[in-house]
């Protein structure tokens, strides 16, 4: 488990803010089971979550679209959220 949480650290997004304080920010695609165990088993890690925040794909997708997000967000959504273009292929 620590491994995985180490490579899911390393692959994640760290923001700096611009008060300067750091924020890790997780973000997967919210039925990803094995991203949903990581964030519980880092959680688990923490002595303080004031710098973690995981994220949704599905949610930052429909907050950029509620600011009047631009078109990219539909190819985002797209290449990352559309399983069903992976699930059809693998049914046959």
């Amino acid at each position: 488990m620590r491994r995985e949480l180490h490579v899911r650290f390393r692959e994640g997004l760290g923001v700096k803010s611009p008060r300067a304080t750091r924020l890790f920010a997780f973000l997967h695609p919210k039925d990803n089971e094995q991203c949903v165990r990581a964030v519980a088993g880092y959680r688990a890690c923490l002595s303080s979550e004031s710098t973690f925040v995981p994220w949704t794909l599905e949610t930052v997708v429909e907050g950029v679209k509620a600011e009047g997000g631009a078109a990219w967000v539909d190819s985002f959504a797209g290449r990352y959220l559309a399983f069903d273009k992976i699930d059809s292929p693998l049914a046959d």
